[in-house]
């Protein structure tokens, strides 16, 4: 078995490159070889480039960085090469969405070493499409409208990040009021016509995003084979935090029955019935396209968990975890 482990000294507020060398020094059982990546984005290269390198043998990937750089590296494995190849995760970023799907033992992750001692799971993906052609896998979700609209203006105050992390999402979201207005969409589940007028339509194919945002209670579970998906029709002006909170805590399908819907799909194909390009947010990445495809791909990702690590498939104890941490962290500031 080939242990590979690719650092990204950028991704959260602390470089944890040095400690992770250390941790691996102290590793006799174990051959690595370790990659520091230099420029956004290069792990996906990296990735490639190892799956190429050793394409007759069975590989270990360890991401080490923030869940875009995690996306980024499930987004290089090709069809071919979901046999031999394993994604293991130490959690270095900002948000780290992908292991709330752990919930309380999503602490685990923070020990490298039960990390590298953990097995494979079988976990879904999303494999898309952007204008009819291949555009690569998602893990975590895919949404347009409002909540891609907060990330475009969120990466124009991108430079305050170092005095908050929440400030330019909070500046992004009074930004993107005068657009939250619904927009005609086709769209399309397993062969069902949902078009209609939305503000939001959000694919999810974990129960997080952007850190703290839980917007699907119930069985969410990216074992499934089935994407969760929201749809939330007109958003008043007047009450546009409201529907935000919600959406963060879960809530809209139980406070506004009139304006959410929430379904589960396989196959989802979207796009704009007035023929606009449309503003596409998928794992965090902004793309402007003008139509789009996804599949769940059922437990074909093998995905480490660490060691005595096991999923918690209920939403409402995940976000109570969640809540208790933060409290945690504020009592001891």
């Amino acid at each position: 078995m080939v242990n590979v482990f690719i650092i990204n000294p950028a991704a959260g507020p602390v470089n944890r490159t040095e400690m992770i060398q250390k941790a691996l020094e102290c590793r006799s059982d174990i051959q690595s070889i370790v990659f520091t990546t230099e420029e956004p984005g290069q792990e996906y290269s990296l990735v490639r480039k190892i799956l190429d390198i050793f394409d007759d043998e069975d590989v270990r990937v360890f991401i080490c960085g923030g869940s875009g750089t995690l996306s980024n590296a499930i987004d290089a494995i090709d069809d071919e090469d979901f046999g031999h190849v394993e994604i293991g995760y130490y959690p270095c970023g900002a948000t780290n969405d992908f292991v709330k799907n752990f919930g309380k033992d999503s602490a685990s992750f923070e020990n490298i070493d039960r990390v590298i001692d953990g097995t494979s799971h079988c976990v879904d993906f999303m494999k898309c499409k952007i204008n009819g052609n291949k555009a690569g896998n998602e893990i975590l979700f895919s949404a347009v409208g409002i909540p891609a609209k907060v990330a475009e203006f969120a990466g124009k105050f991108s430079f305050l990040s170092s005095f908050s992390s929440k400030l330019a999402y909070i500046l992004g979201s009074l930004c993107s009021i005068p657009f939250s207005c619904p927009v005609n969409y086709e769209l399309i589940v397993d062969g069902v016509d949902y078009s209609g007028s939305y503000s939001v339509i959000y694919i999810g194919n974990s129960v997080c995003l952007g850190g703290g945002y839980f917007p699907i209670r119930g069985d969410v579970d990216c074992r499934d084979g089935m994407a969760n998906i929201l749809l939330i029709k007109k958003i008043p002006i007047y009450n546009f935090f409201g529907y935000l909170s919600e959406f963060m805590h879960g809530t809209l399908l139980e406070k506004h029955p009139d304006s959410a819907v929430v379904l589960e799909g396989n196959n989802i194909f979207l796009r704009r019935t007035d023929n606009k390009n449309m503003l596409l947010n998928s794992d965090g990445e902004l793309f402007n396209i003008d139509n789009y495809e996804v599949e769940i791909i059922s437990n074909k990702l093998r995905f480490i968990t660490p060691k005595n690590c096991s999923f918690e498939t209920n939403v409402d104890d995940v976000i109570n975890y969640e809540h208790f941490c933060k409290k945690l962290k504020k009592n001891k500031k």
